[in-house]
């Protein structure tokens, strides 16, 4: 935690002159557009236009802009105290659900439960390395580069990296624009290039190394699961729902595997004379 108010205190203060720059970021690849392709200002503009009011639904409302920020606040700091509980009182809250059970199912409700709670700090561990690595790796290709406002746009990696595809999708954007803005075309493609490296690095090398199999899903059930946790519940959704569906899928699997074991020999002759 006292990382984080140091990074945020080292940020906070750069993230007008960020909004700045990706404006000039998106003027500058406007005119390229315009310029390259043969589409008119006025063709742009409708295009931006109706693309806008498709994801939003209504024109622009300050009133749903700061109930969008407070939806996000509040859940982060839901999150946080969830975190805090389950830290704190995790193993005796499972005791209790646990102590609740009765019958022969009881110990497959406590393998699945173990599997599941292995799987979800597999994941969270591995997440945080993952989009620290990522972070660290275009923070420095941006400093190599000399784009302005590295260490924020390191940390929107970061936090990128806690939304799987989507999350570095955006947040590579938000750095090439940066870099188009600040220094041009060719630091740009310099800059795309970086984070189209560092990328495959992650996803090719570093994520199968440290998520291993048990916490690995499809890319096509990674999408899916963002998606819905997004219309679900907003940006809180998009950030839990795929560890909510690695816990569930190894919960799942654990109770198919146990159910397709073949029954022990005296087991089952004590089963077929009885």
């Amino acid at each position: 935690m006292g990382v984080g108010a140091l990074v945020w205190n080292l940020t906070a203060s750069q993230f007008d002159q960020l909004s700045q720059e990706l404006t000039q970021g998106l003027d500058r690849s406007r005119d390229f557009v315009t310029s390259t392709l043969p589409v008119t200002d006025a063709q742009l503009d409708r295009l931006v236009d109706q693309a806008r009011q498709g994801l939003s639904g209504s024109s622009p409302d300050p009133v749903a802009g700061a109930r969008t920020v407070t939806e996000v606040l509040g859940s982060a700091l839901l999150a946080l105290v969830l975190l805090f509980f389950l830290l704190k009182d995790g193993r005796s809250m499972w005791h209790w659900v646990l102590s609740r059970m009765t019958g022969p199912n009881r110990p497959l409700v406590a393998e699945a439960g173990r599997a599941g709670w292995r799987t979800l700090g597999a994941y969270s561990r591995g997440t945080m390395l993952i989009a620290a690595i990522d972070a660290i790796g275009i923070g420095l290709a941006l400093v190599v580069l000399r784009v302005p406002l590295a260490l924020p746009l390191a940390l929107i990696t970061f936090l990128g990296g806690f939304v799987p595809i989507i999350g570095a999708t955006v947040a590579g954007a938000v750095a090439v624009l940066v870099a188009l803005a600040a220094n041009g075309p060719t630091t740009a493609l310099l800059t795309l290039a970086a984070v189209i490296a560092v990328q495959q690095i992650e996803g090719n090398l570093l994520e199968p190394l440290v998520m291993k199999r048990q916490v690995r899903l499809h890319p096509a059930v990674i999408l899916v699961a963002v998606t819905a946790g997004t219309l679900i519940a907003g940006i809180a959704g998009a950030f839990v729902s795929v560890p909510i569906t690695a816990v569930l899928w190894r919960i799942i699997d654990t109770v198919q595997r146990h159910h397709s074991a073949p029954t022990p020999t005296g087991v089952a002759d004590a089963l077929s004379t009885s």
